[in-house]
């Protein structure tokens, strides 16, 4: 099932979009349908979510000669916002009470800033980058000459900016932290993905991601080609040594899977 633009539901449990974030709850979703007539994908408009909204089954754009089966308020996903609480954490975690360095400088001195690449990378963060500034100083101008997701040579200018020069100074490091660790996770991702260029591998991430950043670095690691695995604990059943060792064996840890997850959960056995 897939959503434009510019979601895809189901293989990608948690999507972006503009500066929202889908929490999927369920990635599966009962239709009725003559062989002939069942989709490839179904879609729905995300270009009218709002914050704390849900995508019901009902919000579905089923094409002609396909029937819901699913009750019509089946809850696909829950909207929420992430830029700026991502953001307003962040710059609260390096400021606190305030930029007591930034203060000699006077209020309304402006400055420039170029933002140069040392190695070869794929930028990722951009939006991120940006958001850091907004929120200090609107009338920051940053002009981008690299396009999210591309291939940078070295000694690449990524972007200018002019403004404020407190506001500049203090989100320097906070913006410059999201670029460098995106990007670098995005680097990574692009270069195992091109090294199983043209076989059947997929490289997907894992939940061992650095506390906080989660979305952000499934994120980088789709820029860089990779594809995500499960987003958390809540939307895969992965079973384990550890469980089947305590569930008492691969058997009955497989049968008690099967019993809750009903027609809504991928199950894995490792």
């Amino acid at each position: 099932m897939s959503v434009n633009p510019p979601f895809m539901l189901g293989n990608m449990r948690q999507q972006r979009c503009a500066k929202i974030v889908l929490h999927v709850v369920h990635h599966l979703v009962k239709i009725k349908a003559i062989p002939t007539k069942i989709p490839d994908e179904i879609r729905f408009n995300s270009e009218v979510l709002k914050a704390h909204e849900t995508v019901k089954a009902k919000d579905l754009k089923l094409p002609a000669g396909v029937t819901l089966v699913s009750a019509p308020d089946f809850v696909l996903a829950i909207v929420a916002e992430w830029l700026r609480s991502d953001i307003d954490r962040f710059l609260a975690e390096d400021i606190g009470s305030g930029d007591l360095t930034a203060a000699i400088i006077p209020a309304t001195t402006t400055a420039t800033a170029t933002v140069m690449t040392r190695e070869a990378m794929v930028l990722c963060g951009r939006e991120w980058f940006s958001a850091v500034f907004a929120r200090l100083d609107a009338g920051i101008v940053i002009e981008w000459r690299v396009e999210e997701g591309a291939n940078v040579a070295v000694d690449t200018e990524l972007c200018r900016l002019s403004g404020n020069a407190r506001a500049l100074l203090t989100g320097e490091r906070t913006a410059l932290n999201l670029l460098q660790t995106l990007s670098a996770t995005a680097t990574l991702a692009r270069r195992y993905a091109q090294a199983v260029a043209g076989t059947d591998t997929k490289i997907l991430d894992t939940r061992k991601t650095t506390p906080g950043w989660r979305r952000l670095e499934k994120y980088a690691v789709r820029q860089g080609g990779g594809e995500n695995h499960r987003a958390g604990l809540f939307d895969m059943i992965l079973i384990k040594d550890t469980h089947i060792k305590r569930a008492g064996g691969v058997t009955p840890a497989l049968y008690k899977a099967l019993r809750f997850r009903g027609d809504r959960l991928d199950i894995k056995i490792e």
